[in-house]
């Protein structure tokens, strides 16, 4: 129920210097005021003192309240900050319990914020994100998303539009009163000036996508051009398989580094060639499904072979963006190559 008192821990569990315990809903200071006897308190003010359910003293804390309307759910609230660890906090937990709040459900806190109106659906969205970031580029795009920046601008497109809906409206019911004319010219206007802004938002997906899951990027060439081998010294250490042996990579190899603050997902891929064998060819289907979902392609090719690449026949390769990679350059330079696609 949206009325009840809600508590939890709403640090991660384990060993460490600070727990908290976040207490919301209509009883939230009466269950701080059963347990810390510190009077008075004032909103937003943390107190230092004991915590005890009854005679049994729980642990020293600090405490804060804050008033309904003033908090990240919108509600009465109390946090209790105490010893790290699991036992202190599971302890002041229950008390919490026992004086009328209930548990609360995964993301509840969250979501009481958004019903309550203190945040909208991509500020809730960005708690989960900046939660689960793992790079600086993927946190930092969560902070942007949780300022409201987004949330903003899609109100000002929600203004907007309503406004056309109440000049259409208008000039269906009074059509004597409203110049048809006017109108038509108002909402052409307008919805000229929304595109660009639109079209803006449209094409920052990729790049955000990009900040909150990384780059892919998809090693590929002809067996023994060295892929495995410029995985491993990308990764820095011995991934991929190496041997002299052609067509020892048969499956799509993953590994994960972070570059600059952006997470990078490299993908070394089985040489392209035509074989017989059905181990080989399955796995040359699999180079294909990654290169197709990658975002960035490397192709390997061998100095000291004559080059071909009558196999770079993918559609797929021309949307994307790509470099040639040229192994072996400290035993041979170079042949004169021209790819049969457009990259740089």
């Amino acid at each position: 129920m949206i009325t009840d008192t809600i508590a939890a821990i709403a640090t991660p569990p384990g060993k460490g210097g600070i727990a908290i315990i976040r207490i919301s809903g209509s009883q939230a200071h009466t269950c701080l005021d059963a347990l810390f006897a510190h009077a008075p308190m004032e909103a937003r003010k943390l107190y230092y003192g004991k915590v005890c359910d009854g005679d049994i003293l729980l642990d020293q804390c600090l405490c804060v309240k804050f008033d309904a309307g003033a908090s990240f759910t919108g509600e009465e609230t109390a946090e209790i900050q105490c010893h790290g660890g699991y036992a202190a906090a599971e302890d002041i937990l229950r008390a919490v319990l026992k004086h009328g709040a209930r548990m609360a459900q995964a993301g509840e806190f969250t979501r009481r914020a958004f019903l309550n109106g203190r945040i909208d659906l991509s500020q809730a969205e960005a708690v989960g994100e900046m939660i689960d970031a793992e790079t600086q580029s993927a946190s930092r795009a969560a902070a942007r998303l949780l300022s409201g920046q987004l949330g903003e601008k899609i109100s000002a497109f929600q203004e907007s539009l309503t406004e056309l809906l109440t000049d259409i409206e208008a000039g269906i019911d009074y059509p004597e009163e409203i110049d048809e004319e006017v109108t038509s010219e108002k909402i052409h206007r307008t919805v000229l000036s929304m595109l660009p802004e639109i079209d803006a938002l449209i094409a920052g997906f990729q790049k955000g996508r990009i900040a909150k899951e990384g780059i892919r990027v998809c090693l590929i060439g002809k067996p023994n051009a060295g892929k495995s081998s410029l995985l491993n010294a990308l990764c820095g250490f011995d991934r991929a398989i190496v041997t002299p042996v052609p067509g020892t990579t048969r499956d799509t190899v993953y590994e994960e580094m972070t570059l600059c603050g952006v997470k990078v997902r490299l993908t070394d891929t089985a040489g392209f060639r035509e074989s017989d064998d059905m181990i080989e060819q399955a796995g040359v289907e699999r180079s294909v499904k990654a290169l197709e979902e990658s975002d960035v392609i490397l192709c390997v090719a061998d100095t000291q072979e004559t080059p071909d690449f009558s196999w770079l026949d993918f559609s797929a390769l021309d949307e994307k963006p790509g470099l040639l990679v040229w192994n072996k350059r400290d035993l041979s330079v170079p042949p004169e190559a021209k790819l049969p696609i457009a990259w740089d």
